[in-house]
């Protein structure tokens, strides 16, 4: 597949320079305030929900464990199943009401709105065919470098862990949380609304241009004519500022730190994997424009990774 994959990269000109400028979402001089405000509850919330059932958990296992120590292996597949889609739903919810709410169409502005599903999803699935080859290449080669520096690691993770054993309607609901929860939630909320931030706030200042002053009139016949400005249009007398396009450089960043964080929310062991995963899911953002892009890329990875599971454990 990397034949065809490299074929794609220089077809689609991927690494053009500035081939990252997309659309612009949210301009310089448009406020922040409220995207702000949407992605902060959203994103608490759904940390919260997981913070809090993750002690309610910790507090029932000490009662009929004492001494030993909580972990996240201490929880069942049900625990799993909960964790894994109660609260992305919920904070997701939010996200979208709270966006509604600003009365600033937030969904036409970031790209989910449902006219643009059937594009992003048919972009997103030919962006796959760049994606999963670089991912699969980037875990064998991360698999050596554990090796190498002797680097014990779970062999998946704690969710697709949880399928081994789980009832047939609990891994249901484990195999939706990753492939369809996950994927939506965490693209609405890193790449659609943290993302869109960072760009907005990378993108530098209006440029303001001052009236040129017009130089003396020449010398006629040894007489130096009075210096009068040369006329010009009544909106030029004044500073004009332009409000340009975000730089690619500013989106790069935006990129970059959006994926740092994501990464962190992940499994250490998983983080350099899902960093590199987040750079093509992040680029493929601000190229496109349309947040269902990095949708179904996040949607197939995890749909391709728990099919590899299910069938070779």
């Amino acid at each position: 597949s990397w034949p065809v994959a490299i074929a794609l990269i220089w077809f689609l000109g991927i690494f053009r320079p500035r081939a990252i400028n997309g659309p612009v979402r949210i301009a310089r001089d448009q406020p922040l305030t409220k995207i702000f405000v949407a992605t902060i509850i959203a994103g608490s919330i759904w940390f919260l929900c997981q913070a809090g059932f993750a002690a309610s958990k910790a507090s029932q296992f000490h009662a009929s464990h004492p001494g030993e120590t909580f972990s996240l292996e201490s929880l069942t597949a049900d625990d799993i199943a909960f964790l894994a889609t109660v609260p992305a739903c919920v904070a997701f919810l939010a996200l979208i009401m709270l966006d509604g709410m600003t009365g600033e169409n937030l969904s036409r502005r970031i790209g989910y709105a449902l006219s643009r599903i059937p594009g992003g999803i048919a972009m997103g699935a030919g962006a796959t065919i760049i994606v999963l080859p670089a991912m699969w290449t980037g875990q064998v080669l991360l698999e050596v470098i554990y090796r190498l520096i002797h680097y014990q690691h779970p062999g998946e993770h704690e969710l697709l862990n949880a399928m081994k054993t789980a009832p047939q309607h609990v891994r249901t609901t484990l195999i939706v949380g990753a492939t369809l929860v996950a994927p939506v939630f965490e693209e609405f909320l890193f790449r659609g609304h943290l993302q869109t931030i960072l760009v907005r706030l990378f993108t530098p200042k209006s440029r303001v241009i001052e009236p040129v002053e017009a130089a003396p009139l020449p010398i006629v016949q040894g007489v130096e004519a009075a210096a009068s400005p040369l006329p010009l249009p009544l909106e030029m007398h004044n500073p004009i500022a332009t409000v340009g396009p975000p730089p690619a450089w500013s989106r790069w960043l935006a990129v970059l730190i959006t994926s740092m964080m994501f990464a962190a929310v992940h499994p250490l062991w998983m983080a350099p994997a899902i960093f590199i995963l987040s750079i093509c899911l992040g680029y493929a953002y601000e190229r496109t424009g349309n947040l269902w892009v990095p949708v179904t890329i996040h949607a197939i990875f995890n749909i391709s990774s728990t099919l590899i599971f299910l069938n070779t454990r």
